[in-house]
């Protein structure tokens, strides 16, 4: 069955005035239509004790506990040293920085010349190296 234009133009409608009239139905209720008032009843004492006392009480024993706990055996359950890691990690990541200083301006406050001291310090440590090293021999043989 092929629904026409008017078919459904009729549907329409009475599906929208079907939602008016549930909306005005609704707000037109008064929810709080009874007018039923009860007498306020008298207090009966019917519990021989105070359990407002007893709750305080309770309440009070529950903070005054200390929990004691058992100290816990270590787990190496880390097969790794965590100190290394971030010890890499920290290095490599500062080696990453680049850090831009400004150049100064030389002072020339070396009054020597440092290169030729250098030869002559690798020089005489050499020398001595070489006559320690025949000293150490001549006496493992003898």
């Amino acid at each position: 069955m092929i629904l026409t234009t008017e078919n459904n133009k009729t549907m329409k409608t009475k599906l929208y005035t079907t939602i008016l009239i549930a909306i005005i139905t609704l707000f037109s209720v008064n929810l709080n239509a009874s007018n039923i008032q009860f007498a306020e009843e008298s207090y009966i004492d019917d519990i021989p004790f105070d359990t407002e006392m007893i709750c305080e009480s309770l309440m009070l024993k529950d903070f005054q506990n200390e929990f004691q706990f058992e100290e816990e055996a270590y787990i190496d359950d880390i097969p790794f040293s965590t100190k290394s890691v971030a010890a890499n990690y920290h290095f490599t990541s500062a080696l990453e920085i680049d850090f831009d200083f400004n150049d100064e301006d030389y002072i020339n406050d070396i009054p020597f010349d440092t290169e030729k001291l250098a030869k002559t310090e690798t020089q005489t440590t050499n020398r001595f190296s070489s006559q320690f090293i025949m000293a150490c021999c001549v006496n493992y043989l003898f």
